[in-house]
C-alpha cells in the first residue's frame, strides 16, 4: 500500500525522532499536503514515541492509516512510503486460535482477543471465521440474562474507594469495539459484526448525521443492547438522529436501551413510538438523563414512556433521585416490571436527603421481585437497607448488592447493618437469594447463611 504526504490530511501523534512538529508541518505543506491537530476520518497518522492513548484510539475509530517506525522517516524524507502488508493466515490456523480462546471463561478480555483475531483475518476467510464464532459466542451471558452487565462495569478499587461505575454498555461482554462502530457507519455491516450483541456510541467521535447512518443498515438483528453513549455536547443525539431512528426497523431485536444526555424533544417523540423498539424489555437512564421526571408535563419523555412502554418493560435502571421519584409516581403504569437496577447511588455526593428518596424507593419497588443496588458510600446504603427492611416489597425474591464496591461500603459495619436489617424483618423469610461481591466482610456471609438465606458470591472483575 503506497502512502504519500498528499493522500489525506496528516496528523502527528507522539514524538517523531529527529523531527520537531514544526518541521513535520513545513515538510508536509511544502509537498502540497495538510496537517491537522486531530485525526480526520480516513486520514493518515504519523505515529511517534509516547503517543496519546485517547488520540490513538480516536484515530483507529476513524479508520486512519497508521504509519509507524522507520516508515514515518521514509515518508517524511522521500514523500512516499510503501507499507508492507503482513502475510495472511490460513483459516485452519485462525479457527485453531479461536478454539483456544473459547476454551477460556467468557470475559471482555477474551472477546477483545477474538475481535483482534477477526481484524487480522484475510477478507476471504472473514465470513467463514465469523460463521464459526457466532454460535460459539451465542452461549455467553447476554444482557438480558444479567441486565446490570449492560449498564456498568466493576472497576478496581484504590485508596479513595471505587474508581467508578459506568452506566453504559461497558459491562456487556460482546460490546462492539469503537473501531468497528466507525467501520459500520462508513462501510455498512460486515460478517464480523455479528459476533457482537451490544453497541454504544461512547468514544465514537462522529457527527449526528454520520451516527444516524446506522439506521440505514437492514441487518442489525444481532444487537441486543443499544446505548446512545456518553459523548461531548456537540455529539449529543439530536432531533434528526431520533427522527432517523423512528423511521428505521434496524433495532427491532434490541432488548436493552441505555439513554444518555440527548435532545429531550427527540427522546420524547421516540418514547411515544414503541414500535421503534418492539423487543425492548429493559431501559436504563444514566446520570446525564435528567428530563424524564418533569412531573405533570404530559409531553415529556417520561410521560410518553409510562403511557406506551409500560406493558413491556420488565427491567428498569435508574441513576438519579429524580428517576426514583418518577418511577414511584408511574409504578402503576409499568405492569410488567419485575427488576429494578440502581447502578449508582441516586444521591449526589453532598446530598443528604436520603429519607425522602428512600420513601420514593419503597413506592418505586412495589411488586418488584429483583432489586440490584450499587453505591460508593455507607450513608446511602444504610438508608436503603433500613428502608427495605422497614417496608420491603412483598414480591422481593433477590437482593443484589454486588455493585457496592468500596471498602467504606463493604466493611464490617455494613455487614452488621445488612445482617440485622434482613434477619430482623420479613425479608429473612421471603428472600430467596442475596448477591454479594467478594469485598464484603465474611461475617455477613456467615450471618445470612446461618439464618437460612442463600448467598451468591460474585468475584470482582
Amino acid at each position: 500500500m503506497l502512502v504519500t504526504l498528499t493522500d489525506a490530511p496528516i496528523c502527528v501523534i507522539g514524538n517523531i525522532k529527529g523531527w520537531t512538529k514544526r518541521e513535520v508541518t513545513d515538510t508536509v505543506q511544502a509537498a502540497g499536503g495538510s496537517v491537522t491537530g486531530t485525526a480526520r476520518e480516513g486520514g493518515v497518522v504519523l505515529l511517534g514515541s509516547r503517543p496519546s492513548g485517547p488520540k490513538l484510539t480516536q484515530a483507529r475509530s476513524r479508520t486512519c492509516v497508521i504509519v509507524e517506525g522507520e516508515d514515518v522517516l521514509t515518508l517524511l524524507d522521500a514523500g512516499s512510503v510503501e507499507l508492507e502488508e503482513a502475510p495472511g493466515r490460513s483459516l485452519d490456523d485462525l479457527v485453531g486460535e479461536a478454539r483456544e480462546l473459547l476454551d477460556g471463561a467468557p470475559s471482555r478480555i477474551t472477546f477483545d482477543a477474538i475481535t483482534s483475531l477477526l481484524d487480522d483475518c484475510e477478507p476471504g476467510h472473514l465470513e467463514d471465521l465469523s460463521t464459526y464464532l457466532e454460535p460459539q459466542l451465542s452461549s455467553w451471558r447476554t444482557a438480558h440474562d444479567d441486565p446490570k452487565s449492560s449498564w456498568y462495569e466493576r472497576r478496581n478499587m484504590d485508596a479513595r474507594g471505587v474508581t467508578g461505575i459506568c452506566a453504559d454498555a461497558a459491562g456487556a461482554l460482546r460490546r462492539m469495539p469503537i473501531e468497528w462502530v466507525a467501520e459500520l457507519l462508513r462501510d455498512g455491516p460486515s460478517p464480523k459484526h455479528r459476533v457482537c450483541d451490544a453497541l454504544s456510541f461512547s468514544g465514537v467521535q462522529v457527527s449526528n448525521t454520520l451516527a444516524a447512518k446506522i439506521f440505514e443498515n437492514p441487518t442489525l438483528d444481532f444487537l441486543r443492547v443499544f446505548s446512545l453513549g456518553e459523548t461531548n455536547e456537540s455529539s449529543n443525539k439530536n432531533k434528526t438522529f431520533f427522527k432517523k431512528m423512528l423511521a428505521s426497523d434496524a433495532l427491532a431485536a434490541v432488548e436493552s436501551f441505555v439513554v444518555h444526555e440527548c435532545n429531550p424533544d427527540g427522546l420524547a417523540t421516540l418514547m411515544g413510538h414503541p414500535e421503534c423498539l418492539p423487543s425492548l424489555s429493559a431501559l436504563h437512564l444514566s446520570r446525564t438523563t435528567r428530563y424524564m421526571s418533569h412531573r405533570g408535563d404530559t409531553t415529556s419523555a417520561g410521560a410518553a414512556l409510562a403511557e406506551t412502554w409500560g406493558h413491556q418493560l420488565e427491567i428498569f435502571g435508574v441513576s438519579l433521585k429524580e428517576h426514583v421519584a418518577w418511577l414511584a409516581e408511574h409504578r402503576g403504569s409499568l405492569t410488567a416490571l419485575d427488576q429494578v437496577v440502581v447502578c449508582d447511588s441516586p444521591w449526589d455526593e453532598n446530598d443528604h436527603d436520603y429519607k425522602e428518596t428512600c420513601g420514593h424507593l419503597s413506592d418505586a419497588l412495589k411488586g418488584v421481585g429483583h432489586v440490584t443496588f450499587g453505591c460508593k458510600r455507607f450513608a446511602p446504603l444504610e438508608a436503603f437497607i433500613v428502608a427495605m427492611g422497614r417496608d420491603p416489597s412483598d414480591a422481593l425474591r433477590v437482593l443484589d448488592l454486588s455493585p457496592c464496591l468500596s471498602g467504606d461500603v463493604c466493611g464490617e459495619e455494613t455487614s452488621l447493618l445488612i445482617g440485622r436489617a434482613i434477619s430482623g424483618s420479613k425479608l429473612r423469610d421471603q428472600l430467596e437469594r442475596v448477591v454479594l461481591n467478594d469485598a464484603f466482610d465474611a461475617s455477613l456471609v456467615a450471618h445470612l447463611t446461618e439464618r437460612g438465606v442463600d448467598v451468591e458470591m460474585v468475584a470482582l472483575q
